[in-house]
């Protein structure tokens, strides 16, 4: 295990492959390229940046009005 230093507390890095690690439950994939002239590969990464991180189909309005 790799340690990383995180605003006075040490966290944990699992390294799960040559371009991907798991630090406190967060998971960072860097295992794509997309060529200087790779237009649909460009678009496909945008649109996937741009999606929200939770789907709107999976949160419910409570009555007191809070989203869960």
């Amino acid at each position: 295990m790799l340690r990383l230093g995180s605003r006075g507390e040490d966290a944990e890095a699992a390294i799960m492959g040559k371009r991907c690690a798991d630090v406190a439950g967060f998971n960072v994939h860097a295992n794509l390229r997309v060529g200087a002239k790779d237009r649909d590969g460009f678009e496909h990464l945008v649109k996937y940046l741009a999606r929200p991180p939770i789907a709107n189909d999976r949160l419910t309005e409570l009555p007191d009005g809070v989203w869960r």
